[in-house]
């Protein structure tokens, strides 16, 4: 199973919360929400997810979500 985490702030700021709701139907992902994660200076304007514990980063929303894929499928 594979763990992956937002930042509450960071899903609201950069509209991040349309790849969390699409993660969040896969099967065997655990998807957790926190109010911060402290990347604070990244937040505003960067879209992110901590994946098993790695930082992903993208401001493109649609490559932030393949690269979160591609992580994943690297680890299965």
């Amino acid at each position: 199973m594979n763990l992956i985490e937002f930042c509450h702030n960071n899903l609201q700021v950069t509209g991040a919360w349309r790849i969390k709701d699409r993660l969040s139907l896969s099967n065997g992902e655990l998807v957790k929400v926190y109010d911060c994660m402290g990347y604070c200076f990244d937040c505003p304007d960067t879209s992110y997810a901590i994946v098993n514990q790695k930082m992903i980063l993208d401001k493109d929303l649609d490559m932030l979500y393949s690269k979160v894929l591609n992580e994943i499928s690297n680890r299965t």
